[in-house]
C-alpha cells in the first residue's frame, strides 16, 4: 500500500463516528492506541496519516459502522495496483477534493450514467 492524499477532516469525522458515545480516552484504551495520538489526529493537528495497523484496530473497535476500508480511503492508501489509475489526468484533478467534494462528484457522475441510459433507450424505441 501507499498514501496518495491523507484527509485529515475527513479522518477526524470518521473518528469521531468509530468511537460512538465512547470518550476518547474510553475508545483510545479499547483499541490499545495511545490517547494523545487520537487526540491529535481529532483535532486536525497531526500531518502524517495514521498508519494501517493503527486503522485497523479502530475499524476492529469501531461501533459507528467504520470499515476498514473507509478509514484506508480518507487516509489516502492505494493498492500498487491501483497507481496505474492514478496517473489518469481526471483523477489527478480529484486529489486535492475534500471528501463531500467528492460524494458530489460521484453523485454527478451517476447523473450522467443515469441520463445516457435514459437517452438510449429513447433512441431505441424510436
Amino acid at each position: 500500500m501507499i498514501n496518495v492524499g491523507y484527509n485529515k477532516k475527513a479522518f477526524a469525522l470518521l473518528l469521531d463516528r468509530a468511537k460512538g458515545d465512547r470518550t476518547l480516552l474510553e475508545f483510545a484504551r479499547e483499541c490499545g492506541i495511545s490517547y494523545v495520538q487520537l487526540r491529535k489526529f481529532e483535532l486536525c493537528r497531526q500531518d502524517g496519516a495514521p498508519g494501517e495497523k493503527l486503522l485497523r484496530k479502530l475499524a476492529d473497535h469501531s461501533v459507528g459502522g467504520v470499515s476498514y476500508e473507509m478509514l484506508l480511503s480518507v487516509t489516502g492508501y492505494r493498492d500498487e495496483s491501483d497507481i496505474k489509475e492514478l496517473n489518469d489526468p481526471s483523477l489527478k484533478l480529484l486529489k486535492g477534493l475534500t471528501a463531500a467534494q467528492h460524494r458530489q462528484v460521484e453523485e454527478y457522475a451517476e447523473f450522467l450514467k443515469s441520463r445516457g441510459t435514459k437517452t438510449r433507450a429513447k433512441r431505441q424505441e424510436r
